[in-house]
């Protein structure tokens, strides 16, 4: 089976839809990466930023099971990242408390967990879209970490 692509103007877009190719700025900076999945916020930042289409993946059994692949690792790479964050609040816990780092920990932490999320394939995209003010804190430690 062959994988399609068409262009497709921005307020043809719908929330679902995955990018074919990355998304250029004009100095050549990657906007979005091919396989991003739109959403809404998505689709509403590609018209802010002033592009008038992109080229999609056409909407069959070849382009459903490549979304379909993308959402998985988008789930994996988020619940890897939760559990990172979590490790890194109790790091700083355990910081706080004893006034000491732990230094194992951190560098099992790196080893493992940083490590393997800083592998994954559309990382930076990721880290994009998973920002939250409620952890920032842990969040930009463990984003730093992985950068």
């Amino acid at each position: 089976m062959t994988v399609r692509y068409k262009r497709c103007l921005i307020s043809e877009l719908k929330p679902g839809m995955m990018l074919g190719t990355d998304v250029l700025s004009a100095r050549g900076k990657v906007m979005l990466s091919a396989n991003t999945v739109l959403t809404e916020n998505k689709i509403r930042r590609l018209s802010l930023w002033g592009y008038d289409s992109v080229i999609v993946l056409v909407d069959d059994a070849v382009g459903n099971q490549l979304r379909e692949k993308a959402l998985s690792e988008r789930m994996i790479f988020s619940a890897k990242y939760e559990q990172t964050v979590v490790l890194v609040r109790k790091a700083f816990d355990e910081i706080r408390y004893f006034k000491e780092v732990p230094l194992k920990k951190m560098q099992d932490l790196s080893d493992n967990a940083l490590v393997s999320l800083a592998a994954t394939p559309g990382v930076l995209g990721y880290l994009h879209s998973l920002r939250s003010l409620d952890d920032y804190t842990f969040q930009h430690s463990v984003n730093v970490a992985i950068i």
